[in-house]
C-alpha cells in the first residue's frame, strides 16, 4: 500500500530515518520548523534524495501529491491542510484523549508522566478529537531529555503506522470515538515559558530543563542581569534556609565532569 508522509521536526526525522524501509513511500513533504536548532528538514530531504523517495517542499504541496498515495500520514506537521482528505491520518504524540493540543511530549515530561505514546486518528474540525485508529505506548524512566523521548517515540510511530496500513490493506479500519469526558489539553510554549520558575521542586526543574532542551531553545534564567541558557541540571542535597528566597544563589562551585 502506497503511503505519503507529511513530516516535520526531529519527530519526523527520527521516524523516517528508522522506518523508511518499512513502507512503500509515494512521497514525503517537509519544511523548516521555526524555533528549533536541529537540521531535520535538511536530513529528511537528504535521506529522500539518497533513497530515491519523491520529496515535496511544503510550499509546493498540492492535492496532486495526495493522489499518489492510498494513505497519507501527518507527523509533527504544524500547518492546516486544506480540506479533510479521506486519505489523511494524523499521528499525535500522546495517548489521546489526554494531551490534545501543542507540545504534548514536553507537557508530559514536565508533569513526570511515566508513559508516553502515539495515537493515529482521523482528523475532524475539533482539535485532536477525531476517532482513533491505533495507539502505541511505551514506559519511560527519568531523567529523560526531549531528544531521547522523541527517539523512543519513533518506534511507537512506526508501530502505529504499520498497524493502520495493515488494517487498511484488509479493509478493516474501524475508527473508535474518543471519550470526551477524559480529554485534557496542553498549550503551546512562547519565549516567556522557557524561563525556569525557581519556586518549583528541584525534580520538576530538572525535568523542565530536559524537556525544553535541544532541539528547542533551552531553559532560560537571569544571571547578573543577563539571560543565560541552562543545559544541564544536577539535583544537589537541600540546605535548610531560614529565609528561603527562590532564584537566589547562596554559592557557586565548579563541577568536574569526566
Amino acid at each position: 500500500m502506497k503511503t505519503g508522509f507529511l513530516l516535520a521536526g526531529l519527530k519526523g526525522w527520527d521516524f523516517l530515518s528508522r522506518a523508511h524501509n518499512d513502507f512503500d513511500i509515494a512521497f514525503v513533504s517537509s519544511y523548516r520548523v521555526k524555533g528549533t536548532l536541529d537540521s531535520s528538514f535538511e536530513d529528511i530531504k537528504g535521506l529522500c534524495s539518497d533513497k530515491g523517495i519523491a520529496f515535496i517542499d511544503r510550499d509546493r504541496l498540492g492535492k496532486d501529491a495526495f493522489e499518489r498515495a492510498e494513505l497519507v500520514f501527518s507527523l509533527g506537521w504544524q500547518y492546516l491542510i486544506d480540506g479533510l482528505d479521506e486519505k489523511l491520518i494524523v499521528l499525535h504524540d500522546s495517548l489521546l484523549p489526554r494531551f490534545r493540543g501543542f507540545s504534548p511530549t514536553v507537557a508530559a515530561l514536565l508533569l513526570g508522566e511515566r508513559r508516553l505514546g502515539v495515537t493515529a486518528f482521523k482528523p475532524v474540525e475539533k482539535m485532536d478529537a477525531g476517532p482513533v485508529l491505533a495507539q502505541a505506548g511505551v514506559d519511560i524512566e527519568y531523567p529523560l531529555k526531549i531528544k531521547d523521548a522523541f527517539s523512543v517515540l519513533a518506534g511507537c510511530y512506526a508501530n502505529t503506522v504499520k498497524e493502520v496500513v495493515e488494517m487498511a490493506s484488509k479493509e478493516a479500519l474501524k475508527p473508535a470515538p474518543q471519550d470526551e469526558a477524559k480529554a485534557t489539553y496542553s498549550i503551546w510554549l512562547d519565549e516567556a515559558d522557557y524561563f525556569i520558575d525557581w519556586s518549583w521542586p528541584s525534580a520538576k526543574i530538572k525535568r523542565f530543563v530536559d524537556a525544553v532542551g535541544w532541539p528547542y531553545a533551552g531553559a532560560m534564567t537571569l544571571y547578573n542581569g543577563r539571560e543565560i541558557t541552562i543545559d544541564e541540571v544536577e539535583i544537589a542535597d537541600d540546605l535548610c534556609f531560614e529565609n528561603r528566597q527562590h532564584g537566589k544563589a547562596l554559592s557557586l562551585k565548579e563541577i568536574s565532569r569526566k
